[in-house]
């Protein structure tokens, strides 16, 4: 079964629709910022920034994600999971779901980007848009929380995550990134 598709799924809203008391005060600048998560996690760090790439693959998007990209249900997706590490901490998981059919040109570079942060090819590109950001709770009895929860070494109550739809090329490709306790705790 792909990752992300169990029937206990997060409820995704916009930003806009939750209260900020609802969402802890250290992670509001961090879910709302328009800008690069790579170049603020590189600011952020005082010694090194790095991508751990966990896994890429060719599989189906989880329900809610083919939903976000209008995508038929079976359709052929390459999927990147990483993990960008602060200071040899994992701060933010991330994972990218690009359809087959927007790999199309230059787009297929996507393919090779390696250890490379996904961040760093979208904001070079000043024709790249955004959508507007979803947020949600990962709850541990979410197939997303157990997702990303399977590569850390603890289980916190939640998780919050933003994510958003990019087009490159105007071509889509969808973006989440999860905000993981190494980076609650130092932004306390």
């Amino acid at each position: 079964m792909p990752i992300f598709s169990h029937p206990l799924a997060p409820k995704w809203r916009p930003l806009v629709c939750w209260s900020t008391t609802s969402i802890p005060a250290e992670l509001l600048p961090w879910l709302a910022d328009p800008g690069s998560m790579t170049k603020r996690l590189r600011q952020a760090s005082q010694q090194s920034f790095h991508v751990q790439v966990l896994k890429c693959h060719w599989s189906q998007a989880g329900v809610t994600e083919a939903m976000r990209l209008n995508l038929q249900r079976r359709q052929r997706t390459y999927i990147r999971e990483v993990l960008l590490f602060v200071d040899e901490k994992p701060w933010v998981y991330g994972r990218t779901i690009i359809p087959l059919t927007s790999l199309v040109g230059k787009n297929g570079s996507l393919l090779s980007l390696g250890t490379r942060p996904l961040g760093e090819l979208l904001f070079s590109d000043p024709q790249v848009t955004r959508s507007v950001f979803e947020i949600a709770s990962l709850q541990p009895n979410e197939h997303e929380y157990n997702a990303v929860t399977e590569h850390l070494n603890i289980h916190p109550a939640e998780l919050w995550a933003r994510r958003s739809v990019f087009h490159l090329h105007q071509q889509p490709l969808l973006v989440t990134e999860v905000m993981l306790p190494d980076l609650m705790s130092k932004n306390k």
